[in-house]
């Protein structure tokens, strides 16, 4: 890190102070996992449930949602729109945590200098908690505490909404950042800051939006086929606990009562493992679907074009054939 000589004197004089280092962690896949490779004096700046991935300690966290706020289209939790493991992560949270309101359970918990930060800077313009993250960093920068260098990881706004009210949001506190003197590290898949140079048409934008379109693509495909592997499995294990029925009713006998019980006990916690990963493959093809939908419609917004797949291939259930016998009637018909 450097060491910065402020612009104001204690009783003895200037004081060096030394320039921190902050990165800012939000949840985009294809950038978050950078900050786990960071020296270990870098300052950590999470929000919301952003450490279910994070690997390493992290040193101030913000919560901004109201406690009754609930995700899209979600009911509220009562826990800031997640689980109740959120608020407990943040109750034993030992770093700095802000909040918007005040709540006796996190008692810890510090309110975040909203109506200061508006009177430093003349201008209320927090579309993010990433927008707050950056105005407090340009605020303790100017404050006594300065910042050499700002990492932004895991934070692309290139979803529908995120275009549209945080990203031009974002971009304008990372210039007043740079304009301060703060070095601003933003890796090559996030899309703050690129856009083409005018009067020429650049592609970078473009380029970037299709890129993140195929990565979700394939993420989706991986999700659609796990799924309908995990669902032909618990087919198949209905077909065989059927089978297996079917045999012990047609000799009276066949199976004592203890091993018919083993073979349910079997057979229900493979079906119930099965049911579990087949719902988590499938919300995870469902969230790769949406982050496509919102590719789509930014690549569109640049003047792009995906031509490739246009439509991704729904779920299929497995077919009922699957749980009888049947006859194989040879090699697949090749399309």
């Amino acid at each position: 890190m450097t060491t910065k000589v402020l612009p104001f004197t204690s009783g003895n004089g200037a004081v060096p102070v030394k320039a921190r280092e902050i990165a800012l962690l939000g949840y985009a896949e294809e950038t978050r996992g950078l900050v786990d490779a960071l020296p270990a004096d870098v300052e950590i700046w999470g929000i919301n449930a952003a450490h279910y991935f994070l690997k390493r300690p992290a040193h101030v966290w913000f919560q901004l949602h109201p406690r009754d706020w609930a995700t899209g289209g979600g009911e509220p939790t009562g826990y800031y729109g997640r689980p109740k493991e959120h608020f407990e992560w943040l109750r034993l949270f030992e770093g700095t945590l802000y909040l918007l309101e005040p709540n006796p359970e996190l008692p810890k918990a510090l309110l975040f200098p909203r109506a200061e930060i508006c009177r430093e800077f003349g201008r209320e313009y927090l579309t993010s908690t990433f927008a707050y993250q950056m105005a407090l960093v340009l605020y303790e920068h100017l404050h006594g505490r300065p910042v050499g260098r700002l990492y932004i990881y895991g934070i692309n706004l290139t979803a529908t909404e995120e275009y549209a009210h945080q990203r031009p949001c974002a971009e304008y506190w990372l210039g007043r950042l740079e304009q301060a003197g703060i070095q601003v590290t933003i890796p090559a898949a996030s899309s703050l800051l690129k856009g083409p140079i005018y009067p020429h048409k650049g592609e970078d934008l473009a380029a970037h939006a299709y890129t993140r379109l195929q990565h979700w693509k394939d993420n989706y495909m991986v999700a659609w086929a796990n799924a309908n592997t995990m669902l032909s499995m618990q087919a198949e294990g209905r077909h065989w606990a059927a089978w297996l029925a079917g045999l012990d009713e047609r000799n009276q006998g066949l199976f004592v009562e203890a091993i018919q019980k083993e073979i349910a006990e079997h057979f229900k916690k493979r079906q119930e493992a099965f049911g579990e990963m087949a719902n988590r493959y499938t919300a995870d093809m469902n969230g790769a679907n949406g982050v496509t939908n919102d590719c789509r419609h930014f690549l569109t917004m640049l003047g792009g074009t995906d031509f490739k797949a246009a439509r991704l291939p729904n779920l299929r259930v497995p077919s009922v054939k699957l749980e009888g016998d049947f006859d194989y009637d040879g090699e697949p018909k090749r399309i």
